[in-house]
């Protein structure tokens, strides 16, 4: 099963005990329209943002407008609170199998250089 889907599943979950619908929205990184479109109409009440990228418009833009929202993966400023998972020791678990299984050139295939998962 893919991370994506199991991360919303619980998402989905926790917010149908808690009688809470769950909107979703494939927004662009800099494209702000949707989301400001959903501040100021106060469709939501608080958001998921399903990747840490770093320096992030969509970020920022949510701080300055005070939406309350979590980000999904690791993020450097300790103002966002952040849902990850131990991407490192996983890496460095992964690593130590492949080597003792005899392993000598290993290549790490990774997502866009701003995602903050890819950096850590």
């Amino acid at each position: 099963m893919s991370f994506f889907k199991d991360c919303m599943n619980g998402i989905c979950e926790v917010a149908s005990r808690y009688d809470y619908d769950i909107l979703i929205c494939m927004v662009e990184e800099d494209v702000l329209s949707q989301l400001q479109r959903l501040e100021a109409n106060r469709k939501v009440d608080g958001m998921i943002l399903s990747r840490a990228l770093e320096n992030s418009r969509t970020q920022k833009y949510l701080k300055s407008c005070q939406v309350p929202f979590v980000v999904i993966g690791p993020c450097k400023d300790r103002e966002i609170p952040s849902v990850d998972n131990e991407n490192q020791r996983a890496s460095e678990e992964m690593t130590s199998i492949m080597l003792m299984k005899g392993s000598r050139k290993l290549a790490l295939l990774g997502g866009a250089k701003n995602y903050s998962v890819t950096k850590s």
